[in-house]
Parts: structure tokens; C-alpha cells; sequence
């Protein structure tokens, strides 16, 4: 006799479905966690692709293809605020359409001076004046004292949206273009690109960056002039606030001294062992050392210094740190978080073009 099931056949399947409900929901979860993995696994791919590309494969692709920034025919001269222009000069320029325009000589040119100042300048019309003050002061108060000494203040206006301009024409109309001169580029290019532009135009024998907030103290640098009398001819001499670190970093964020120690491991390991302070603004050049470096520089924006310093490695120039005195100033153009990585890449570019000997050491004498 057949055994029947106390229970319906639609009860025994509603059980079964029941029972099998759980390893159901699991399969299906599985399959949907695997679904969203996989989405997301290809949405970072894609997203890191695209990084790589744009933000390091193609800049390594116009490092090898491009050239430098070319010179504007307005990036030749210089005005004059104290001549009147011949009827023949009036081009009119945004600043002065009246004011008469000369040529700026060549770094291969004969020293006319003792010491070359480049400021570039970047909308820097409110720090612009105290700075120039101060070192117009101490200089004309050295030469006074050394009436061999001469001097001149090359202000390179980088594409300035401002009055920076003006005010760097301002001085040059009270003190006269021997002493205060103005270099408009045609665009902006960067720091490294204003420094570069401004010093291949310079008279000095000694050549001297310096930024335009005035936040070292301009009378150090006969502290670097005093270290490059042992390389009177071919030397670098370079501001450096390692000195100043313990105390800085008492007074900085936390993630900002994470940045600054990451960024000068970075920069140590790839292409600027040993050197404690690549980006301090002050930072001094015999004329022939400058005739070497600047017209191969191709970096133009903040990790210029870096390249520099690479290329004297690279070429035997000897570079001095020598502490200075350096206080933080407001204003800053650096963005954390946008420069950084922008100079990060610079840098790892910087290494990758010069051990591949696609970025040649070779000097050629002319201006770009």
C-alpha cells in the first residue's frame, strides 16, 4: 500500500520554496555584488587611464615634440618712461604708447654690471612696491659704499592681469631703465619661464633670482656672493631655509609637513640628491653659469628649480647652500593641491627626459 504525504502538494511546495528562498537571495546577491565590483573595478580603471594619460603620458609626449615658449617681437625691448617715442615707435602698448623703446642686450653679451636682479612678477602689484623699495635701498646704499658696484633690476612681468606693470614702470620712470627695467612677456609662462626669459637678457656679471614678496632678506646675498669666490666663473650659490625647518614645522599643519617631506624625498631620489632646499626664490648665478643652464631650461613652471639644479649636476657646475634669512609672507601663488602634483609630474619628467638624452646638456649660444 502506497504511503501519501500528510501534506498537500501545494503546501510541500510552498515549504520547499521556502527552504530554498535563503541560498536563492545568496546566489543573487553574489551575483549582484560581482556585478557592482565589476562596474566599479572598470570605472577606476577607466578613471586612472585617463589620469595616466593626461596627466603624465601626454606631457611626456609634448616634452619630446614641443619647444620652448617662442619670444613675442615686444619681448626684444624694453620702454623707456623717460624719453618721449620717435614718431617711428609708436606702436601703442597697453601701458604707455608714448614712452620710447630700446633693445634689451644678450647673456652672451660683455658684463656691463656687476649684479643682475630678475624678479618675476605676477600680479603682484601690492607686494611689488615695498619689495623693490627695500632692495633699491640696499643697493644704492652698497654702492655708495663701493662706488665700483653697479647694478640693475630686470622686473618681468609674467602676463600680469594687474597693475604690476605700471608699478615696475613707475620705478623705472624714478630711477631710470640702467637701473630698473621692464620685461612684458606676451602671455603667462610660468615662473620658470619668466626667470628663464629675463635672465638671457641680463647685463651682470653676477646674475640673482629673487622673488617678489620680499621674503628674503635681500642684504644675504653677499652671503652667496661669498661662497661663489672659490668658483668666481662657474658657479651656483642658492638661498636654503633648511636652517629654519624645526621651527617651521612647529608652526605648520600637519599635512603640510607630511607634503614637505614627501616632496623633498621625491625630489632627492629622482634628480637633486643632496641638496636640502631646492625651492627657496633666491638663488645666485656667475654669468657663465647662467650662459650654461638657462638656454637649455624647458621646465617653465614651479619645479624650474629643480631642473636646474639637475642640469648642474649633470654638467659640473658646483652649487653652495647657504642659509639665509627667509620669513613667510602672505599671498602665496602655490596652491597645495594643484601644484604639487603638477610639479610631482615635472620632476619625474625632468628625470625621464634627461637619462633618455632626449632633452640635450648641449649649449647653443643664441637666444630662443
Amino acid at each position: 500500500m502506497s504511503e501519501e504525504s500528510f501534506l498537500s502538494p501545494a503546501v510541500r511546495s510552498t515549504l520547499v520554496y521556502l527552504l530554498q528562498l535563503p541560498e536563492r537571495a545568496m546566489l543573487l546577491a553574489d551575483n549582484t555584488y560581482a556585478t557592482i565590483f565589476s562596474s566599479v573595478f572598470w570605472c577606476i580603471s577607466l578613471v586612472v587611464a585617463y589620469v595616466l594619460i593626461r596627466g603624465l603620458f601626454w606631457p611626456c609626449l609634448k616634452a619630446c615634440t614641443s619647444s620652448r615658449t617662442q619670444d613675442s617681437p615686444l619681448e626684444s625691448v624694453f620702454e623707456d618712461p623717460n624719453r618721449p617715442a620717435r614718431r617711428s615707435e609708436r606702436n601703442p602698448s597697453m601701458n604707455d604708447p608714448l614712452c620710447a623703446k630700446d633693445d634689451f642686450p644678450s647673456i652672451f653679451e660683455p658684463a656691463t654690471k656687476h649684479m643682475s636682479l630678475i624678479v618675476p612678477a605676477y600680479n603682484e602689484e601690492v607686494r611689488l612696491p615695498t619689495m623693490l623699495e627695500e632692495t633699491l635701498h640696499y643697493l644704492e646704499m652698497r654702492k655708495l659704499r663701493n662706488p665700483d658696484f653697479s647694478f640693475e633690476i630686470i622686473i618681468v612681468d609674467d602676463g600680469s592681469r594687474d597693475n604690476t606693470a605700471r608699478v615696475a614702470l613707475s620705478f623705472s620712470k624714478k630711477y631710470g631703465t640702467d637701473k630698473v627695467r621692464l620685461l612684458q612677456l606676451h602671455c603667462n609662462h610660468g615662473k620658470g619661464g619668466a626667470v628663464r626669459k629675463g635672465m638671457l637678457r641680463a647685463r651682470g656679471e653676477l646674475l640673482l633670482m629673487v622673488d617678489a614678496d620680499a621674503a628674503t632678506r635681500i642684504s644675504d646675498v653677499e652671503r652667496l656672493e661669498y661662497q661663489l669666490r672659490s668658483a668666481p666663473e662657474y658657479g651656483v650659490a642658492i638661498g636654503s631655509r633648511h636652517h629654519l625647518q624645526a621651527d617651521a614645522m612647529a608652526k605648520r599643519a600637519c599635512h603640510r609637513n607630511l607634503l614637505m617631506h614627501g616632496f623633498n624625498f621625491y625630489v632627492s631620489t629622482l634628480c637633486v640628491p643632496g641638496v636640502k632646499d631646492t625651492q627657496c626664490g633666491f638663488k645666485l648665478f656667475t654669468r657663465r653659469a647662467a650662459q650654461t643652464l638657462f638656454p637649455i631650461q624647458h621646465i617653465e613652471r614651479w619645479a624650474f628649480d629643480v631642473e636646474l639644479l639637475h642640469l648642474c649636476s649633470r654638467v659640473g657646475i658646483p652649487v653652495t647652500e647657504v642659509p639665509v634669512h627667509w620669513v613667510e609672507m602672505p599671498g602665496s601663488k602655490i596652491n597645495l593641491f594643484e601644484d604639487i602634483p603638477q610639479m610631482a609630474r615635472d620632476i619625474l619628467i625632468i628625470r625621464m627626459m634627461y637619462s633618455c638624452r632626449i632633452w640635450r646638456t648641449t649649449v647653443h649660444y643664441k637666444q630662443d
